[in-house]
């Protein structure tokens, strides 16, 4: 099972910054400009849904999706679950999910400048009503060093303890949503 963890900033609909639904968290880019490229995470154009998260030098380690090899450009069969942190609350939760997304190693652009490394049909994204958004990723310094997600807004759950034990309550999850 590929599946990829991506922590992003907080919106209701992730279709757009605007003054009724502001991005807010997802790092210092957001704090000082008041937008990031996750806010269209879910806004659909053509047909397909296309996410953007911020990665060190613009890229994703995606030889460590299963069956991934290192000079693979992408990955297809994913499961993306997005997660974010709510303003005034702790932690981190699930806010949504792709389901057989293709991630790409480097930040591909839209015609129109977007970037985004996963993307995936319109109908194989949920985005989940912030009143649904309550399964809690921990942080490796709350679970333990691999057993959580890092500084990094890319985790890639490839513990064997994580895919025995955490994984499997993630995708019971996102079934019993859908």
């Amino acid at each position: 099972m590929k599946i990829l963890f991506l922590n992003v900033g907080w919106s209701r609909a992730y279709c757009g910054n605007t003054d009724r639904d502001p991005l807010t968290g997802g790092g210092s880019y957001v704090e000082e400009t008041g937008d990031g490229g996750e806010a269209e995470n879910f806004l659909p154009a053509d047909g397909r849904v296309y996410g953007y998260v911020s990665t060190p030098r613009r890229r994703l380690r995606i030889e460590r999706l299963e069956g991934t090899g290192a000079r693979d450009q992408s990955a297809a069969g994913v499961t993306v679950v997005w997660t974010a942190s709510p303003p005034g609350r702790k932690g981190t939760y699930i806010v949504g999910w792709y389901q057989n997304a293709t991630v790409y190693r480097d930040w591909q652009l839209l015609a129109d400048g977007r970037a985004y490394q996963a993307v995936c049909d319109e109908d194989d994204a949920l985005l989940l009503p912030v009143s649904l958004r309550t399964f809690e990723v921990p942080g490796a310094l709350e679970a333990g060093r691999g057993q959580g997600r890092g500084q990094c807004n890319a985790w890639y759950a490839d513990n064997p303890e994580v895919r025995r034990g955490f994984v499997p309550r993630v995708l019971e999850y996102i079934e019993g949503i859908e």
